[in-house]
């Protein structure tokens, strides 16, 4: 990566200290019972192509079946690729943790709500912290997170075992039906800052085809 590149990241992360922050607080918040819907509470496999961002809602009537996968919920149809690529990027010694799937409504208003407000705090007008805000966390109802396909991806370490891992992920998700969702110099497609940890599955035919031809998903559907 480029010096102005590790700038940008690390100014990035840095204002998303909160939400890693809040990210912990809403997952320790969830009951340890938590079991998966039930098979009559959805018949239908999910859309993986469905694309959510600030224009796309998620449709009203969505389902997904979600299974807890070390402690997060997670939709099932990628339970075995996540696995799988888990498993693969520790061969690498890339030891890859999850810091954030699936989330419900409540979750990502309170996520949205809680961000809004420390740009506040931070000196911020309410119309700006909503702007800042909007550029890092999607608004309730309009996050990849709520559909139990997007997952957020750390490792134990400092800085640069981050900057690894994510060189690593970018290069192989692809092979396990994952893609970097909001790649660097798209926010203009996509409506977000560069997220190295933001991966969103799509199954891996669909993955490999927008990995080789370096295409958002945004691209990938508007020529479908």
């Amino acid at each position: 990566m480029t010096r102005p590149t590790i700038i940008k990241i690390i100014s990035i992360t840095t204002l998303t200290g909160l939400l890693v922050l809040i990210g912990f607080q809403i997952q320790s918040s969830r009951t340890s019972d938590w079991r998966p819907l039930t098979s009559n509470q959805t018949s239908t496999q999910p859309d993986l192509l469905l694309l959510v961002n600030h224009e796309n809602a998620i449709p009203i009537n969505y389902q997904i079946h979600l299974s807890n996968f070390h402690g997060h919920r997670i939709a099932t149809v990628l339970i075995d690729d996540l696995e799988e690529l888990i498993n693969t990027a520790s061969r690498a010694n890339i030891h890859l943790q999850i810091t954030s799937a699936y989330r419900t409504q409540a979750e990502q208003k309170q996520l949205f709500n809680n961000t809004v407000s420390g740009f506040i705090q931070n000196g911020n007008s309410h119309a700006a912290a909503i702007e800042k805000t909007q550029q890092l966390v999607a608004q309730p109802g309009h996050s990849e997170h709520q559909t139990g396909l997007a997952i957020d991806f750390t490792t134990p370490g400092n800085f640069d075992q981050r900057l690894k891992m994510w060189d690593w992920l970018s290069q192989n998700a692809h092979h396990f039906g994952f893609i970097l969702r909001y790649p660097e110099n798209r926010q203009h497609i996509t409506g977000f800052h560069h997220e190295p940890w933001h991966h969103r599955y799509v199954g891996r035919e669909h993955a490999k085809i927008i990995f080789e031809n370096n295409l958002t998903l945004e691209e990938y559907l508007s020529d479908k």
